[in-house]
């Protein structure tokens, strides 16, 4: 480029106050930068007022900046002398060899590039690869093989140079001699990070080194973070291997999000480990789309990205909008009551229900901690559950945002896991062959939720002027009646009460409810010639009521109650004995149940649990602890799963 043309975008992009969006729409109205420094004030201002992206004090920083060509021409001779030296180029966004996708994109292109290399193999298809420097195995080598498979098909590689995922991605497209340009954070003709320099003199060879900033510059945060937005900004799309939520891959989601690029990640397979939060929360939210490490993966990518094809592309291929609707639903009823428990705990003057509730709870949130379902450091927030305050002294607002905040925390952060817990078995139960599913009766076949409330309600009413407030009573209702009334009563309870609840939970049975396409999807599996079963911990005599009630007697092959066996829940002894009545092996088969024992129950008998949420009563948490094959929304995602 002719030195005395460059001085003029030196001198603009270094005016204070002007952005690089500033000096593209300066440039594109006037024709040139030299022809913004020889507009008269008037024209200057008046074109930054009709520009909603420009704002006032820019008009007075070009129109009193003017003094400043001296300076941007010792840069423009010093720059050239380095470039030169270094075997570098100098492009100016006014060249015409300056990268078409970058100066067309959304965000904020450099107004200077300095190159070492060459940016002319770049071509029409490109995309960011980007994630952790302290990537897994499988992250690595899934990095290293996308970047191979896709440069096989001419796409060029956009990546940070930095370790972990981004050199991998380098490497990977390099193995096969294909184009991959690095964008630095920093000067150019700095090797950053230096171990990286094998890599650096590749790509220079071969592709492109790219940095917006000048000879010598340091890295820094700030830098780093421009070149997240530049590698972007260079990209038609980006894939996010693996990443911490506070990473530079994120800041680069963030930026092709803003851009309206389309967002890819690979699909984690362990979701415990910090390393992959970002890639959780990116692909729970569906603002990325999932990639399995498969050659499939190139192809999905090019139809998602080229052809804008969207068919079997989102996340709705595992995880439906109003699937993640109910399970959003279903962690935020667990949050509130965590909260519930914890701020109730903290103004109990004595050692009371939600006392000891609070320290169950600690002990519960420190398993889901153990068994990766969240990663918050539980030491942290034993305050919560230990410090409390006078019963007649309301909770500070410290002490209660506290509280709020680190349960918030931790349910955002099973929420993301939920999610890609339900893509990962909703894909292994893709491939299995369902011959039988046996069905739960309460909570499942059958809503019964109206009338437990009611027969506890009336119990209440009978035995004690205490007025039953229906929060309590949602926490309470997943444990057993005894232990409710047990809860609820306290040294009033006895026996007696227990049968007199029995005996309203039959008077009230006439409120039991079917679930919305419960009989017409368990008819379709029979009419498939799936063997379906039911087995229930009621007694033969109320199983009998509840069904010809709700007109379901016919529907099942064979019923089973837990009365008919010598056992109790949850060993597997009425599961096998009516599996080996279908002739139908364990591995072959679904349970469907509502409880942590019903989990417990299946898995003992070598069956596949899954969990119905449409008429549940138990608290998530408890649920997760015994870690679910799937849970199930609604009856019409059963047909999916076993199709």
């Amino acid at each position: 480029m002719n030195p005395k043309n460059l001085e003029y975008i030196f001198w603009l992009k270094n005016l204070k106050g002007l952005g690089p969006v500033a000096v593209r729409s300066l440039i594109q109205h006037f024709g040139s930068s030299r022809l913004v420094f020889e507009a008269s004030d008037a024209q200057i201002v008046d074109f930054i007022k009709t520009q909603k992206n420009l704002r006032s004090p820019m008009a007075r920083a070009i129109v009193e900046g003017r003094d400043r060509m001296n300076s941007a021409q010792e840069e423009v001779i010093s720059s050239l002398e380095k470039a030169e030296k270094f075997k570098a180029k100098i492009i100016s966004i006014e060249d015409d060899d300056y990268p078409k996708i970058l100066k067309n994109c959304i965000g904020e292109p450099p107004p200077i590039l300095f190159v070492k290399g060459d940016l002319g193999r770049i071509g029409e298809l490109s995309i960011a690869i980007v994630g952790t420097r302290k990537p897994t195995p499988r992250g690595l080598s899934f990095a290293k093989a996308i970047a191979s498979s896709l440069v096989k098909d001419n796409w060029t590689v956009i990546s940070g140079l930095a370790k972990g995922i981004d050199a991998a991605a380098h490497m990977g497209a390099l193995s096969d001699g294909g184009n991959t340009i690095a964008i630095l954070g920093c000067g150019v003709d700095k090797i950053y990070p230096s171990e990286n320099k094998f890599i650096y003199e590749k790509i220079s060879e071969s592709g492109a080194v790219v940095s917006e900033f000048p000879f010598g510059a340091p890295p820094s945060a700030e830098n780093l973070r421009r070149r997240n937005k530049t590698i972007v900004s260079f990209s038609l799309a980006i894939i996010v291997v693996e990443a911490p939520i506070d990473s530079g891959a994120m800041i680069a989601a963030k930026f092709a999000m803003d851009q309206k690029k389309r967002i890819f990640s690979l699909i984690p397979e362990n979701i415990g480990q910090k390393e992959i939060s970002g890639v959780l929360k990116l692909l729970s939210a569906a603002e990325a789309i999932p990639l399995e490490l498969s050659p499939s993966s190139k192809d999905l990518i090019k139809n998602s990205v080229v052809y804008q094809d969207k068919t079997n592309v989102t996340w709705d291929r595992y995880i439906t909008e109003p699937e993640r609707a109910i399970l959003r639903d279903q962690v935020e009823g667990m949050r509130q009551n965590w909260l519930m428990v914890t701020l109730e705990a903290q103004n109990e003057s004595s050692e009371g229900y939600f006392t000891n509730q609070a320290k169950e709870l600690r002990n519960r949130l420190q398993k889901l901690s153990d068994s990766g379902w969240h990663s918050v450091q539980l030491h942290r927030l034993d305050a919560i559950f230990v410090k409390k305050v006078p019963s007649t002294t309301p909770l500070g607002k410290t002490l209660r945002a506290k509280i709020i905040g680190a349960l918030t925390m931790i349910a955002d952060d099973i929420k993301s896991n939920l999610f890609m817990n339900q893509c990962k078995y909703r894909k292994e139960l893709e491939g299995k062959t369902i011959k039988s599913i046996i069905f739960d009766l309460d909570g499942v076949v059958v809503d019964t939720r109206d009338v437990i409330k009611s027969a506890y309600e009336r119990v209440i009413c009978t035995f004690s002027d205490t007025e039953l407030k229906h929060n309590i009573l949602q926490s309470l209702i997943c444990f057993s009646p005894k232990k409710v009334l047990r809860i609820l009563l306290q040294d009033k309870y006895t026996d007696l009460m227990y049968e007199k609840y029995k005996t309203y939970f039959d008077e009230e049975i006439y409120r039991v409810k079917i679930p919305s396409s419960g009989k017409d999807t368990i008819q379709t599996f029979k009419n498939k010639g799936i063997a379906v079963g039911l087995i229930t911990s009621q007694s033969k005599a109320r199983m009998d009521k509840i069904l010809a009630l709700t007109k379901l007697d016919d529907l099942f092959m064979i019923k089973m109650h837990w009365g008919s066996t010598p056992n109790k829940k949850p060993h597997p002894e009425p599961l096998l004995k009516m599996l080996n009545c279908f002739n139908v092996k364990p591995s072959e088969s679904i349970y469907i149940g509502d409880t942590a024992q019903d989990i417990d129950f299946a898995r003992n008998a070598g069956v596949i649990p899954l969990i119905a949420l449409w008429a549940n009563t138990c608290m998530l948490d408890e649920l997760l602890e015994h870690s679910p094959s799937y849970f199930l929304t609604n009856y019409n995602r059963l047909p999916v799963l076993t199709s």
